[in-house]
Parts: C-alpha cells; structure tokens; sequence
C-alpha cells in the first residue's frame, strides 16, 4: 500500500502543519555504542554555519540553534549530539529537519543525546533496516509521516515529555511492539500509528491531554493501552479495528466522565467488549526489606503477564531529567524488545556495560511470561550467567532490581 496516495493527502488538508549490545545465537541482534556522544566539541567540519560531522551527517546553525538538515549518508548506529561547538561556542542541537534521513536505507540506530525540539516531516521515511530510535529527553513535536515505513523499528519509548506525536508518524512500522510514554503528551493525532499491525501494548505514565481520530487505527496485535494519568480526550474511532484489545487500564481516581468518554470511543469503533478496568500501579517492595516475591508462574504471554511487566516498569522509570538512570533504563527496555523479538527456541546474548550495578525486575518477569523458549546468555563483569525458560519459571519473581550476585545465586546451574 503507498501510504502517500492514501492518507497524506487528508492528513495534509488536516494537519495544523531501541538499542543494546545483544546476540542471538552468535549474531548482532543490535548494537549501540556506550559512549553516547553529548557534545560535538570541534571546529573541523564548518563551512560558514553548516556542519558535516565524521558520520556524514549535515547540520546547519540558525538563530543559535543547530537542525540537522541531511542524513542521506549516514548508515549503521548514529548519535545526535546535544550541542555542537563553532567558535569556542556551545550550540543545542534542537531539530531535524523535512526528509533528512528519508529513504536512508543503511541506517540502523539513532540515538538523540539531549531534548529535541522537533523531527520534521517525513524525516527518516522508509528507513526499513532502523530497529532502534533512542530519545534521552523531551520531545516537543513528531512531523507527518516522520517514521512511516520504518518496517524494522521493534519499540520507542519517550523517557520525557512529548508535546506531539503527528499524523501518521509511525504509521507501518509494522515490527512495532510496544510504544511507552513515560511523561506527559500532549497530542497523538490522526493515524498517528495506523497499520502497525504487531502493537501490542501501549503504556501512558503522565497525563494525556488528547488522542485524536484513527490515532492507532488497524494495530490489529493491540491488546491494552495503560493510562498512569489523566486523559483529556479521545477522538472517535481512535482504537477502530484494534480487533485483539481487549483492556483499557485507567488510574482509580479516574472520573465517570472520563470513563463514559472512553467507553463512547470503543464503543463507536465497534469495541462494545472491551474491559475498562480501575486500578492503581503495582509498587515494587524495598530489596533491603523483601528481596523476593513469590508469584504464580506463567506459561504464556497472557493479559495479565503483560500487565506485570507493564507495572514494573512503570515503578522502575527514573526521573527524566537522571540522563544516566534513563540511559540505563532504555538500555534494558531494548534487552526485552530483543527477547520479544527472538525467534522460539533462541539464545539471546546480552553484554551489561561493566558499571551497571543491577537489572530491573522486569527483565526476569519478561522472561518467565514470554512464553517462548529463550535462553538468556547475560556476560556481566567478565562473568556469564545462562537462564532459560524452565529455571526462570522454577524460581519466584523480584519485585525489585537484581543485582548479578543476587542472579547467580538463584539462577547458576
């Protein structure tokens, strides 16, 4: 389906205008560099205000800020950088421009170091090999279409706030997993995530102020959406032929408007069945009080599975602003999205960077609900530890973080 023949023109009429050091079986699943660059510090590379850095990538300095203005030669893993310093002087690098990485077919990772204020319309479309977009702050605004057809793009989570998410920015990616917003958002607009057909969870931490017409029409894998806050609106027929959701979770404070407004939603797209369900978010117990929880194991990726890990996560967030503890946090949101990702009966190697002093519980939760037989091959400290399906089932759940002795002794065969 040509995307552009069939929605840009409506959505231009309406428009006001992830990744880790892992192997599975020997071979890079993906890979990202530790040393994230924050600071551009060079003066090489200027041609009056635009800049080309050692990855190919062009920037252009305006208004004291810095766009980047064309990726068409960039490939493997890149790094946005923060700043760029000309003259002795620091400059944010606040944007990407219109089509600058589109149809770059090399690229397989970006990183943005610091807030970016604005990706541009259609920016990276038809990026097919990106698996990875990592954004380490705020993001004020997603143009149209500025990731439609990043068919390998697995999972994006925005650690900080989002001001937009446009028309049909995602819209077939059609790898797409899980999407998490751990901030506040303030728009996702009409087809927002149209045919992203594997969406399977969808997790809202802040509040959200709106999410617009057709915002996640077609995910047809979307089993529940996860509201931490409050929401402000949703349009008609944002979830039509989301046929596999089946529970919308909303905090317990949450109001009957509110409530009768999602429902009316559903319930107009043809989701009469759909469970709306109050709860309030599983906090994880102190690891100096109760290091371990027993829990019922699960055989499968069920509901309610999904939901455990869903919460954990939600405990385990940092503060956006704690670049090093969102480093660390995205860094194993991408170990998951690897496990989900394997194929049945798979070993996925994970490298953990040598000052990561634990693992999120969530990690071990991922595996024991997987339902899947995936080895985990985890290389920490120049030690190695093997869990597979049946030891990870065998022994009770942390509700906290682990640390790799704490691993070892209960998981070291």
């Amino acid at each position: 389906m040509n995307w552009k023949t069939c929605f840009l023109p409506l959505l231009l009429a309406a428009a006001v205008l992830g990744s880790v050091t892992a192997f599975a079986d020997g071979e890079p699943v993906g890979t990202a560099k530790q040393d994230e660059v924050l600071t551009e510090d060079t003066t090489d590379g200027w041609v009056e205000n635009t800049y080309t850095d050692k990855q190919g990538i062009t920037y252009e300095l305006k208004d004291n800020t810095i766009t980047v203005t064309d990726g068409s030669k960039a490939k493997g893993e890149i790094i946005i950088p923060a700043t760029i310093e000309k003259g002795g002087i620091s400059y944010p690098v606040t944007s990407v421009g219109d089509i600058a990485f589109e149809n770059c077919g090399a690229l397989e990772s970006v990183t943005f170091s610091g807030d970016v204020g604005s990706i541009g319309n259609t920016a990276f479309e038809n990026c097919w090999q990106l698996v990875s977009v990592t954004f380490s702050g705020d993001v004020g605004g997603i143009g149209l279409g500025a990731f439609v057809n990043c068919t390998a793009l697995k999972n994006v989570t925005f650690p900080g706030n989002v001001g937009s998410i446009g028309d049909s920015a995602f819209g077939f990616c059609d790898a797409l997993e899980n999407v998490t917003f751990s901030g506040n958002v303030g728009s996702i607009r009409d087809y927002a995530f149209v045919n992203c057909t594997a969406l399977e969870t969808v997790t809202f931490s802040g509040n959200v102020d709106s999410i617009w017409n057709h915002a996640f029409y077609r995910c047809h894998a979307l089993e529940n959406v996860t509201f931490s806050g409050n929401v402000g609106s949703i349009g008609d027929l944002a979830f039509q032929h989301c046929t596999a959701l089946t529970t919308i979770y909303v905090p317990a404070s949450t109001t009957e408007d509110t409530i009768d407004m999602i429902r009316k939603a559903l319930e107009i797209g043809g989701l009469k069945d759909v469970q709306i369900e109050r709860r309030e978010p599983e906090q994880p117990s102190d690891p100096a009080t109760d290091p371990s929880t027993p829990s019922v194991p699960s055989t499968g990726t069920t509901g309610s599975a999904s939901t455990a890990v869903q919460q954990l996560e939600a405990a385990e967030r940092p503060d956006p602003m704690d670049v090093e503890a969102t480093e660390r946090y995205n860094f194993w949101m991408d170990v998951k999205s690897d496990l989900r990702a394997a194929g049945d009966g798979r070993t996925v190697r994970v490298y953990v960077p040598a000052d990561y002093t634990n693992m999120p519980a969530s990690v071990m939760e991922t595996i024991r609900t997987l339902g899947k037989e995936i080895t985990i091959d985890l290389r920490w400290n120049g030690q190695r530890l093997i869990i597979t399906p049946q030891t990870a089932l065998q022994r009770p759940a942390r509700k906290a973080f682990w640390t790799f002795d704490a691993l070892c002794e209960v998981y070291a065969r």
